[in-house]
């Protein structure tokens, strides 16, 4: 099922698509035409229907941006995927772009030997592993986590100073924080460039015994590192 909304100036227009059956509705005092729907329309999925067409009613009465221009007719598509597997995700960390920081430390991060670099893959700032090169440096982000789910693990980095070894992992922890496994690792290569480089990992599932889950960074060798855009989604 495919629902899309159009903006107009004569008001807006909801539009449900599902094969060849459409079902038209329009604000702004018009009246509603449906067309012939299947028998198979009803039922669950077409309480499911309605559930989702009043969510972008409301949506309707959300007022126009005051940079856009009210003469200009626009359409913008909204895509539901309906499964099961789409619901329930969510962002598990804070501030993985490190844009807020207070006295020297990103927010919502704990970390040795690390520093505010404007050298960002996006935004205004990013965190730089070896303040002091010679120094081994970590960074750390704890979350709580749900037995058996498998989380998305991103992030960008590049080296800025000679070549350390630096890992990205995400550990499973008990109530007491203690280490009860390992979702994944991510090993940088030493011949990383200069320039920001993606990486990507999904863990493992979430083992019966953990709370806790840990974002890790560490920074090993002589050298500077620097991330952003950490993310984990699950």
């Amino acid at each position: 099922m495919v629902l899309r909304y159009k903006r107009q100036l004569s008001g807006w227009e909801f539009v449900a698509e599902k094969g060849e059956n459409v079902e038209t509705k329009r604000r702004a005092g018009e009246e509603v035409q449906p067309t012939p729907s299947s028998p198979r329309e009803t039922g669950p999925e077409l309480l499911l229907f309605l559930l989702l067409l009043e969510l972008l009613l409301a949506l309707a009465h959300s007022r126009p941006s005051p940079r856009e221009n009210p003469a200009r007719s626009e359409t913008r598509t909204v895509t539901l995927v309906l499964g099961s597997s789409s619901f329930g995700l969510r962002e598990c960390l804070r501030n993985g772009g490190f844009e807020s920081w207070k006295e020297g430390r990103p927010l919502h991060w704990e970390g040795e030997n690390i520093a505010f670099t404007p050298s960002s893959h996006s935004g205004s700032g990013a965190v730089a592993l070896g303040e002091d090169p010679g120094k081994e440096a970590f960074l750390w982000q704890d979350f709580p986590v749900v037995a058996g789910r498998q989380l998305d693990f991103r992030f960008t980095a590049r080296f800025s100073l000679g070549t350390p070894v630096v890992r990205g992992r995400v550990e499973w922890l008990d109530r007491e924080k203690r280490p009860v496994g390992l979702g994944t690792e991510v090993v940088l290569p030493a011949t990383l460039p200069a320039d920001y480089r993606p990486y990507w990992r999904l863990t493992g599932g979430v083992p019966e015994k953990a709370v806790w889950g840990r974002v890790c960074f560490v920074k090993e060798g002589y050298g500077t590192a620097e991330v952003d855009d950490v993310s984990l989604i699950g």
